[in-house]
């Protein structure tokens, strides 16, 4: 049995970073069948539906102090391709985290470097409708014992 498999990763000089393999279940086999030039696109998440693909990444900052900062990505899975759908700033670091909240509204991700969470709302075309920087940040003491708290994301 063969399928297409996804894998994101750090990122040369190439910023080859998202891999779409195929995937040989039977001998363990993998095939590239296309590469992203994406920067450092370790983090990576799929909705339920197996349509659309979600990834944290590293773009040129727009900050003169600040080579590069955190960015998400948004694309479309048609067959063994990835199409672009948009991308919105983090002006963060990169993510160490990126997931769907349980409806699927919003993208979720972790920053560590300055212990930051955010989200952004999905659009109904699965892609983020804004940057980051217009959502709420919630920022944590570096060692501190959190209490789990239920959010409510979304609207």
């Amino acid at each position: 049995m063969k399928y297409v498999t996804y894998v994101g990763h750090n990122t040369d000089a190439r910023e080859e970073g998202i891999r779409i393999l195929e995937t040989d279940a039977d001998s363990g086999a993998f095939r590239v069948l296309e590469t992203m030039r994406i920067r450092d696109a370790i983090y990576m998440a799929v909705n339920r539906a197996g349509t659309r693909l979600y990834a944290s990444f590293l773009q040129p900052g727009l900050d003169p102090r600040r080579t590069l900062c955190g960015a998400l990505a948004s694309y479309r899975i048609d067959g063994a391709k990835l199409v672009k759908l948009n991308q919105v700033r983090t002006y963060l670091t990169a993510a160490c985290h990126v997931s769907l909240a349980p409806d699927e509204s919003s993208l979720v991700f972790g920053e560590y470097h300055h212990s930051s969470v955010g989200c952004a709302a999905i659009g109904p075309d699965g892609a983020p409708l804004r940057d980051i920087g217009s959502c709420t940040l919630r920022s944590v003491e570096p060692f501190a014992v959190v209490q789990p708290k239920r959010y409510r994301i979304g609207a």
